[in-house]
Parts: structure tokens; sequence; C-alpha cells
């Protein structure tokens, strides 16, 4: 795969793109950072405490005023980007359904 640090193998894993989405690029960028390395489970659970607003995604980057959180530190409950990713994931998964994973 193209533009990858690691190689591809392609009898182990799935991939899902969305381009041209109306969410916040600053949003995504930290959303995406919680999320990495995360199972696909662990993920979409994260997600939904994100959008009940019971856990916050704690920012990383664009840190101007982003007020503190209990137990993360600077975050916020970007509820737009969150469901933006739970449908990339839904894709993501039945993607590797589709290729017997």
């Amino acid at each position: 795969m193209k533009g990858y640090s690691i190689e591809e193998i392609p009898e182990k894993s799935a991939i899902a793109l969305k381009k041209n989405c109306n969410i916040s690029v600053k949003d995504s960028v930290n959303v995406a950072h919680n999320l990495r390395g995360l199972l696909l489970s662990d993920a979409v659970d994260f997600l939904n405490l994100v959008l009940k607003k019971e856990r916050p995604i704690k920012y990383f980057r664009y840190l101007d005023s982003v007020s503190h959180r209990r137990g993360a530190g600077p975050g916020r409950y970007p509820v737009k980007a969150c469901k933006s990713f739970l449908q990339l994931l839904e894709n993501v998964e039945s993607n590797a359904e589709f290729k017997g994973l």
C-alpha cells in the first residue's frame, strides 16, 4: 500500500477510506490519535462513550482554549467527528467480513 510506513498483508487486513467529510480537521486528528492502536470493538465502545459525553477525547494538538476534563486533561466531546468515525469503523468491519477476516 502506498503511503503507509508498514507493508500491508492483504490476507490479514481490511481498510476503509472516507473523503470530503464535513467535519473539523482539528477534531478528526485528535479522535484518530485517541483511536490509534485500539481493537475495533474497543474503538466503537470508546466512541459511543464520547457520544454519550461520558468520556472525553483527549486533545494532543490544537490546544488553544481547550478546557480541562476530569481524567483526561485538555479534551472535548466532538460529536460530529465521532459519528463520522463510527461510520468509518462500520465500513472497515464490513470490508473485513467480506474478505473473510
